[in-house]
């Protein structure tokens, strides 16, 4: 038998991880090839550990290598933070109209009580 061979069927467990999401999943003798010895890994599975990823960040693995990109709700909470700002300076200024509107209001009836008065007059 070839020493690699042996190796290979001696060791317990292999690592690999997902190409989706870069989760680690373990392997075992169960998943050695009784013909030729060698490990048999999953098609949705890579040998290549995953770089370590940022807070609000997920990988793949694309094309033979992992990506890194921002996760949904990372991308939400950024735009959301974003636009914060923009969503508190409208709301300022509808309660600015608001407060004109009001005004206008009494001024308005103000008026048609003047006029009403002229009227009677």
């Amino acid at each position: 038998m070839d020493i690699a061979l042996q190796i290979v069927q001696n060791k317990a467990e292999k690592t690999v991880w997902d190409k989706r999401d870069g989760s680690q999943r373990t392997l075992d003798k169960s998943d050695i090839c009784p013909i030729s010895g060698k490990w048999l890994i999953p098609a949705s599975c890579t040998e290549e550990e995953p770089p370590r990823i940022e807070e609000g960040c997920r990988v793949s693995f694309q094309d033979g290598k992992w990506k890194t990109e921002k996760a949904e709700e990372q991308i939400e909470k950024e735009e959301t933070q974003k636009y914060k700002p923009v969503v508190k300076s409208i709301r300022e200024e509808i309660e600015e109209l608001k407060s004109q509107l009001e005004e206008l209001k009494l001024e308005f009836k103000k008026e048609v009580e003047n006029y009403g008065r002229k009227a009677d007059s």
